[in-house]
């Protein structure tokens, strides 16, 4: 029985013999490097498996040789054609999901939800805020709420593009799909969840991975993981060390979060006397200093991340 599965993992399957040319001189390929002095009858049957060597029988078609041969070429055509299957079956999923998506989106701009969930409209500031199933909305603290707006009022608005949605989600939902986790971005459906038990407080740090992964151009990523060589050159925080992690996308993440609230504070209270808007709070220079000093390599590149003409966001399209 063939495995399939075996076949695809191996990219060299399936050369087992030398490559020979029009003349019968051998060729060597990267998978098999063949003797040039190889007898005539390898050569005979490499242009047609189904002969076999000299003898009594050459040049007929029915030997073992020629039988095993021809089961070389039918192992491959399965193995073709398992591989085609794949790809139209993906194929198919992939066209699915973007029809899911593009239905999910048709249904939040105008101002629903999708099963299951139910939206907070108090809790928005520029992206749809939705709660899940076993959440009840009536009895989520207004200091929360605030705490959505406010977090998603520190990163620029272009920052926000294509993020589909916000979603306070239970523990066990959570847990369920990434393990105990305050905050998780899926870059498929470009969704953030947040744990009712955490609200805000993985919100901006989740909006950078979006950042990071879906809006930042390729170069832009290479870029980052030359600086951050996978979190080895972290030091914002214990968690952008994070091992096993790829393109450093914890290490941007930590980085995004604390540069995104220095650079654009909570606001005082005290604030609305004077005249201001939460707009227009001050950075806090003392915490940029600190990122600067931790990390300069990180910090100018984040620079560049929310300078809208530097070219590292992709437009929209």
């Amino acid at each position: 029985m063939i495995n399939v599965d075996e076949k695809i993992e191996n990219a060299d399957w399936p050369k087992r013999r030398p490559d020979f040319d029009a003349f019968g001189t051998v060729v060597e390929s990267e998978v098999t490097k063949a003797k040039a002095s190889a007898p005539w009858w390898e050569r005979e049957l490499a242009f047609n498996p189904y002969h076999v060597q000299s003898g009594e029988h050459g040049g007929e078609f029915t030997s073992a040789e020629g039988l095993g041969a021809l089961g070389d070429i039918e192992e491959q055509f399965e193995y073709e054609k398992e591989l085609q299957r794949r790809r139209e079956d993906s194929e198919r999923i992939k066209k699915w999901e973007e029809a899911q998506r593009a239905e999910v989106a048709a249904t939040l701009a105008a101002g629903g939800a999708p099963s299951g969930y139910k939206r907070l409209p108090e809790a928005e500031a520029g992206v749809p805020v939705l709660v899940g199933r076993g959440i009840d909305a009536k009895k989520i603290p207004a200091r929360y709420i605030d705490g959505i707006r406010e977090a998603v009022g520190t990163v620029p608005a272009d920052h926000l593009i294509d993020l589909a949605s916000i979603k306070i989600v239970t523990d066990r939902r959570m847990t369920d799909r990434a393990g105990a986790a305050s905050g998780l971005y899926i870059q498929k459906e470009r969704e953030v969840w947040l744990n009712r038990k955490y609200f805000d407080y993985a919100l901006v740090h989740e909006i950078g991975h979006h950042v990071h992964l879906n809006l930042m151009t390729e170069e832009g990523r290479k870029e980052w993981d030359a600086i951050s060589l996978n979190g080895k050159t972290a030091k914002v925080s214990k968690y952008a060390q994070t091992k096993k992690q790829t393109l450093g996308r914890e290490h941007f993440a930590e980085f995004y979060d604390n540069y995104a609230r220095a650079r654009r504070p909570k606001p005082s209270p005290l604030l609305a006397l004077t005249g201001k808007t939460p707009g227009e709070s001050e950075p806090n220079r003392q915490r940029l200093q600190q990122l600067y000093d931790l990390e300069p390599q990180s910090y100018r590149f984040m620079e560049r991340v929310f300078d809208p003409t530097s070219g590292l966001l992709r437009k929209p399209a």
